[in-house]
């Protein structure tokens, strides 16, 4: 087990993003804009009309992902994750309104507002992670300072 603690000071944020904005990409900019590093966002609902996410196919190293790309109407009920080194990795549970078909996974980039997306954000102040990739694929988030 790995426990990242934070000590210090936690800001909170409540983002909206507007009609055509992409998720990931407008967050990246906003972590980078403010010296974002490590952080937690805790609650997301919204609508999207294009959805770009993977999941796991097995449980096999290097893990097989299935890539799946939604052309909306796309409701998202919960959508929560970590940011770590400034880069956000996001989950997410949606429903696509026309088929009915509910999908879970990670989010990728080009996934795209429709109506508007809201989201919490928790920011660890002095709390600096960065990500270490590993040769069997998996990915692990690294403490590299705190104060």
């Amino acid at each position: 087990m790995k426990v990242i603690e934070n000590n210090g000071v936690t800001r909170a944020r409540l983002i909206t993003l507007s009609r055509g904005e992409y998720l990931l990409e407008s967050l990246r900019a906003y972590f980078q804009a403010n010296q974002i590093n490590t952080g937690v966002i805790c609650s997301g609902i919204g609508s999207l009309d294009q959805a770009n996410l993977h999941t796991v196919l097995g449980t096999d190293l290097p893990p097989e992902e299935l890539y799946i790309r939604l052309e909306g109407p796309i409701e998202v009920t919960g959508l929560q994750g970590t940011v770590a080194a400034g880069e956000p990795h996001l989950h997410m549970v949606c429903r696509h309104e026309t088929t009915g078909t509910v999908y879970v996974g990670h989010i990728e980039n080009k996934t795209r507002v429709c109506y508007r997306i809201e989201l919490a954000l928790l920011i660890f102040e002095g709390v600096r992670t960065d990500w270490l990739h590993r040769p069997n694929g998996l990915v692990d988030v690294i403490e590299l300072s705190s104060h």
